[in-house]
């Protein structure tokens, strides 16, 4: 082996310097020594530096290591639970927001379903009011005609003629002279029996008299210069009158149905 540089060369461990062999002059030694093994001829070999360990681990005692093991674990689970509670909190928040808008979804659901019934409730009541407005003339005119019907055969009875007098005579007369004018038909009627069986109470200032000029039914009474037409038909159209203008009157609400 030849060397052409005055570098140091490291091989293997071994920190070789050439050596010049010049010719005629002995070797030291060590030189010597070095020539005498095979293969290696005017080397010098140096001992390599051994490899340094590294303190903080290999001259670590085993219950330090534990320790140290033991605390970064324990580091480590205090993080690892934080983060685990820190996602719970959100998501509780989350499901508790998202509970709140279901409720809300939910109570403006229900608030819609009970306008809508309102809705359908004021609908409904309206059209029943206009029903009974539209059948409360007929049911008054139904009423009517069957109480005109029941009477109808009464109106030339004497006992009917007899009340139709009393009652006129204790409501208009007051005290004062009256005259009561019939239809010649139905004064034959009162005539034929006691005249004065009619009257609340005998008067002589109470006159019946007969008119041609009257229809058969047609009862007028005189009190001073008042006349007044006390007939059943005259009664009837007045009952008439009172019917047709209370249907169309509203009802008054009761205790019950006071509005809010």
């Amino acid at each position: 082996m030849s060397l052409r540089h005055s570098e140091p060369v490291v091989l293997k461990g071994l920190h070789l310097l050439p050596q010049p062999r010049r010719l005629g002059h002995p070797l030291p030694p060590d030189a010597a020594l070095a020539s005498s093994e095979p293969g290696i001829a005017g080397i010098r070999p140096l001992p390599a530096a051994a490899p340094e360990a590294i303190p903080a681990v290999a001259a670590a005692p085993e219950p330090t290591r534990a320790d140290g093991f033991s605390l970064g674990y324990e580091e480590g689970l205090a993080r690892a639970n934080q983060e685990m509670e820190r996602k719970l909190d959100t998501l509780k928040r989350e499901l508790v927001a998202d509970f709140a808008e279901q409720n809300r979804q939910r109570a403006r659901q229900l608030a819609a379903g009970v306008d809508a019934l309102k809705a359908a409730l004021l609908r409904q009541q309206e059209a029943c009011s206009a029903e009974l407005r539209r059948i409360e003339p007929l049911s008054v005119a139904l009423a009517f005609e069957a109480l005109c019907k029941m009477l109808g055969d009464q109106t030339h009875r004497r006992d009917h003629l007899k009340a139709l007098i009393a009652q006129g005579l204790k409501v208009f007369q007051q005290g004062a002279p009256a005259r009561i004018l019939l239809n010649a038909q139905d004064w034959q009627l009162i005539a034929d029996g006691a005249p004065s069986t009619c009257l609340p109470q005998p008067a002589d200032d109470i006159e019946i008299s007969a008119d041609s000029s009257l229809e058969p039914g047609c009862c007028l009474l005189q009190v001073g210069r008042l006349q007044l037409d006390i007939s059943m038909s005259t009664q009837l159209d007045r009952l008439m009158q009172l019917w047709a203008t209370s249907a169309e009157c509203p009802a008054a609400p009761t205790s019950s149905e006071e509005p809010s």
